[in-house]
């Protein structure tokens, strides 16, 4: 009856741009949206380093920034908290994200930018390199989620964001390895979406393709090796740290209070679509 009660007043709410009376919003938006507070993981890296400078220019907002090399964060300046960390200890990770919501009350948003990469068949894959890629990726994107849910429950609500792969929603060989790592987090993200929703928690994954970073140097080290990667992408490049950042930043705002469970990719196409040869479209 509910229901049908709201359904019957949709047309006044689309008239008036007012809420029917009686219903009930959860809005992380509207709670502490002018300061909020967020901590990202692998913030050393080129889309971590790029997402912290975007998140810094939000209205009074407040960065936890690690990584688990204090080195790599030097360059981010003032503009973060910095606190290192293993991703791969849990009790560090805990550490952050219970030291972040004391000093500043609450932890808003939550982003994992850690990661490896390993292109190899499985047949060649070492035992070791498999537990590794494992540990880096899957145990660390799952340790960041355990030890984010606990504040944010106390707090109301927030936003966790995970860095995936297009290698886990489309076979690619030699990936083996890396498709177990990533296509874990996704179906993890998809679980945690639903388990913490009824904590107005929201929890997405950006899904990047070929991006240039010090992982993926390879593919862009000669130009013969570049052509070949930008030839399997539709929109003819390779993508960029502010590509995949702003994406991020997008899925951490309080204005995206209604988008969990989301894989959003950031790949040219790459996963979805084939590129279109010249010629194949023509000018009205």
């Amino acid at each position: 009856m509910a229901f049908r009660k709201l359904v019957s007043q949709l047309p006044n709410f689309v008239a008036n741009g007012s809420i029917p009376r009686g219903t009930r919003v959860r809005s992380f938006a509207s709670e502490g949206a002018a300061s909020p507070v967020y901590v990202v993981f692998g913030a050393g890296g080129a889309v971590g380093s790029d997402l912290v400078g975007r998140l810094a220019k939000q209205q009074g907002a407040k960065i936890v920034a690690s990584d688990v090399d204090q080195g790599d964060l030097e360059s981010l300046g003032s503009s973060a908290e910095i606190m290192p960390a293993n991703t791969e200890d849990e009790a560090a990770v805990k550490s952050i994200l219970d030291k972040a919501a004391e000093k500043f009350g609450k932890v808003d948003g939550v982003a994992c930018c850690v990661g490896s990469s390993l292109i190899k068949p499985a047949h060649l894959t070492h035992a070791q390199e498999f537990h590794d890629a494992i540990a880096k990726n899957t145990y660390s994107a799952f340790n960041i989620l355990k030890a984010s849910v606990g504040p944010m429950m106390k707090s109301g609500g927030g936003s966790i964001v995970f860095n995936g792969s297009a290698i886990a929603h489309k076979g690619y060989a030699n990936h083996d390895v890396m498709a177990a790592a990533k296509g874990a987090i996704a179906g993890m993200t998809l679980s945690a979406a639903s388990t913490y929703s009824p904590h107005n928690i929201r929890v997405n994954m950006v899904v990047p393709g070929l991006t240039e970073a010090k992982m993926t140097k390879r593919l862009a080290e000669s130009e013969e090796a570049r052509d070949a990667s930008e030839r399997m992408i539709a929109l003819g490049r390779l993508g960029g740290a502010h590509d995949v950042a702003r994406a991020l930043e997008f899925l951490l705002h309080p204005d995206s209070s209604y988008i969990t469970g989301t894989f959003l990719h950031v790949d040219g196409g790459l996963g979805n679509i084939a590129p279109a040869e010249a010629g194949d479209s023509k000018q009205a």
